[in-house]
């Protein structure tokens, strides 16, 4: 009884206590606050700034000649012979690397003073610093010649158009911007040594990156002390220095204005409604997603934020995938993780739209303007059109064991699995109002990895009459049943409609129609807009435009490409959910359900990057929507069994195949056979050298310093004349002509007439 009588007195001291109730409060308080500012501000990693690095050199020569089956014991050829020659560059110059770096393609991200004056989330430390931008996974840049201010690798000074610096730049000349190079270099490291590897997958966490570089100016915004610091360095003060009223007041209506921009409204939605709940991560971003987002968001009419028909058009996502690497895209008919796209300055125009390039869409006098600089994209599309995959770092990782590659080779191209569906049940039908050609009957039969990864032309003629440049090798796209990997980021793109709002007329008079049809009109448009104010038409148009249609679709299959390089590119399957490439040779039962992706060590045994738990890594969760890493298994099972698409491979066996891929050469090996593609890559050159004057090698031509964005300028400023440039063009490729092709009739194949299945 005591012992009670000594509780209730203690309870009733508490209860009148209203100082320790007061204190409890603010205590508990503070804890709500720390997991809030948690969830928000998630812990990043700390990795060196890696400004210390080798570029990695392309794969060059012929990969093994074919051993003996294994079973036989045969002798096998050397696994690396030397170089040979194609007849142009495939590799680039530092000043083009550099140059690459540092281009834009147009997009507004933040008026770039602002950009260069943020303190990064609650700290004092800057935004734009290199050391705080690696933990985004961003790569610095810390040549000071081309990169004054030493942003990372494809975080870029973007100059706006006079023209548009009122209403699609919003009053403002000078952005940061967001460039090819952020989302497509590489970089692993081993054992302390960096190697770059250009047009490699990118590390960037871009999630995480936009969000806090939001919220950072949002708390800068709020907090007084902050502001005045960010309000001196806007204005080139320095840190000590004060602002005037007047600076302050006229600041603070820019970043209003800034806040209720289509980027921010839509970056604020998608957090309120939980639009990317699959947590993105390190070296993948939601890609088609974001893209028609940002793309089709603001067409809506809306009479505020809260309107119910507001961002009708913005769709949650749950289809992460991975930077892709950009070696022999230009070889490719048709590029994305769903092959959607079939035109390279088209596809550039999309991607850089979704990641706010500005376009005029609600004023019918002006639409169709935009901040892409499409110039500079097709200089940039060129240097990629070089690209060859990256040779294995054996004086790092070790030599290729010829044998082994020999046995892999073996496995890879001549082995024969007698379950293998027929490519009419396991590929996607030839539907012409599609854009699909079904099967292509040239595809090799042979082969564990070769009957689906091998490269193969498309027929002559296909989605266009114009041969002269020669095909382009068709990727196969497989059926979901059959292959079984995670469906959503197809099945989303593919179901994607448009409600067109502001755009209704464009449409003739349709309320709603397919995301097809929506890419085609709108990035047509919008690249015959700017051909026009240039006056650039004709021979010139045909180059810039790569020789290709400009169309648009959304097949619900994934495509297999050759796997060149793909050694470099981990995690595997298109949302990286399979961490090396040895599981994906695996059964799923034995594949990690639960791995790390943070560090850029590399595994150079089963080839992938280490599962190591760095600070700020993020745990990638296979059972989550999206996540998924079911499919492309290779274990014993009765045909037509869901996923699997090959035999039970042994360990060792797993291990031959991964000992090939460091040496598989494919695409450049089977274009130096044909007469029609042989000459590709100096065709390619001879473009760069035309463009040298006016890209890497400008400041030699205008004397200036300031060589960025000189497309964007007038002559008299460090600009060029585009008459001059498509002359340079014409005459380039007129020194390289094309190699006619054969004189075989054009097979029936997709014309470009609107589909109705994914461009209605």
């Amino acid at each position: 009884m005591k012992i009670l009588k000594l509780l209730d007195s203690i309870i009733n001291r508490l209860a009148k206590n209203y100082t320790l109730w007061i204190v409890g409060g603010l205590v508990l308080l503070a804890l709500v606050g720390y997991q809030l500012y948690a969830a928000v501000f998630v812990r990043l990693p700390e990795p060196p700034v890696y400004s210390n690095y080798f570029v990695l050199p392309p794969q060059r020569g012929p990969a093994p000649t074919p051993g003996a089956s294994p079973a036989t014991n045969g002798t096998t050829a050397q696994a690396v012979p030397p170089a040979t020659s194609y007849g142009g560059k495939d590799q680039w110059t530092d000043n083009q690397r550099a140059r690459y770096y540092q281009t834009s393609q147009g997009s507004l991200v933040m008026p770039y003073a602002w950009f260069r004056a943020l303190e990064w989330r609650a700290s004092r430390e800057m935004f734009a610093a290199p050391h705080v931008q690696a933990r985004y996974g961003l790569l610095p840049d810390n040549n000071p010649e081309y990169n004054k201010d030493l942003m990372p690798v494809g975080i870029v000074k973007n100059i706006v158009p006079d023209q548009y610096v009122e209403n699609l730049g919003e009053g403002h000349k000078e952005w940061a911007s967001i460039s090819c190079a952020a989302c497509h270099t590489g970089q692993i490291v081993y054992k302390g040594t960096a190697m770059r590897i250009d047009g490699g997958q990118s590390f960037w966490n871009f999630d995480k990156w936009s969000g806090d570089m939001v919220f950072s100016l949002m708390l800068t915004s709020s907090v007084p002390s902050r502001f005045e610091r960010f309000c001196s360095r806007v204005y080139g003060l320095g840190d000590n220095a004060r602002c005037s009223a007047d600076a302050k007041s006229h600041l603070r209506q820019q970043v209003k204005r800034y806040f209720n921009s289509d980027l921010v409204d839509s970056a604020i939605i998608a957090l309120l409604r939980h639009t990317y709940p699959t947590t993105e991560g390190f070296t993948r971003t939601s890609a088609l997603g974001r893209g028609v987002n940002g793309e089709f968001g603001p067409w809506d009419p809306c009479t505020s934020k809260f309107d119910r028909h507001c961002y009708r058009n913005v769709n949650v996502n749950t289809g992460p995938v991975s930077f892709p690497p950009l070696w022999y895209t230009h070889e490719y008919d048709w590029v994305q993780s769903t092959t959607a796209i079939r035109q390279p300055l088209g596809r550039n125009v999309t991607e850089a739209w979704g990641v706010s390039v500005r376009v005029e869409v609600k004023d019918e006098a002006k639409r169709w303007a935009a901040t892409a600089n499409i110039d500079d994209m097709f200089w940039m599309e060129t240097l990629i059109s070089i690209l060859q995959a990256p040779e294995w770092p054996a004086g790092v990782f070790g030599p290729i064991d010829q044998a082994r590659a020999a046995r892999g080779k073996y496995l890879y191209e001549q082995a024969v699995w007698d379950k293998a569906p027929p490519a009419e049940q396991a590929e996607l039908p030839a539907n012409p109002d599609a854009l699909i050609l079904g099967p292509n009957p040239d595809r090799p039969k042979t082969g564990y990895c070769a009957r689906c990864h091998a490269p193969v032309f498309e027929p002559v003629g296909a989605y266009s009459s114009n041969t002269q440049y020669g095909r382009f090798l068709q990727l196969p796209l497989y059926r979901q049943e059959v292959m079984d990997t995670d469906p959503d980021d197809a099945k989303q793109f593919s179901s994607r409609q448009a409600h067109t709002g502001y755009l209704k007329s464009a449409f003739n008079g349709k309320d709603v129609v397919g995301v097809g049809e929506a890419l085609t009109v709108c990035i047509t448009n919008i690249l015959n807009k700017w051909f026009n104010e240039h006056n650039i038409s004709g021979e010139c148009r045909e180059i810039m435009q790569g020789h290709r249609q400009n169309l648009f679709r959304a097949p619900l299959g994934y495509p297999a490409r050759p796997l060149d390089g793909y050694w470099s590119t981990g995690p595997y399957l298109h949302n990286g959910s399979v961490r090396t490439l040895y599981e994906l040779l695996s059964p799923v039962s034995e594949r990690e359900k639960k791995f790390w992706v943070g560090t850029r060590e590399y595994d150079p045994y089963y080839l992938g990057y280490r599962n190591d738990s760095v600070e700020g890594a993020f745990l990638f969760d296979t059972s989550l929507p999206g996540n998924s890493n079911a499919g492309h298994e290779f274990r014993d099972a009765a045909p037509g069994t869901r996923g699997v698409i090959g035999p039970y491979l042994t360990p060792e066996q797993r291990l031959d195949i991964l000992e090939y891929l460091k040496v598989l050469r494919s695409v450049q090996e089977y274009l130096d056979k044909y007469p029609e593609t042989r000459n590709r890559l100096a065709q390619r050159t001879a473009l760069l050298d035309a463009m040298s004057p006016f890209y890497e090698n400008n400041r030699q031509k205008y004397g200036v310093w300031t060589w960025v964005e000189p497309g964007n300028k007038p002559e008299s400023e460090g600009g060029f004349d585009r008459n001059v440039f498509c002359q340079a063009l014409i005459s380039a490729a007129k020194s390289q002509p094309y190699t006619a092709t054969s004189g075989a009739q054009p097979s029936p194949s997709p014309s470009g007439s609107p589909a109705r299945n994914g461009r209605q």
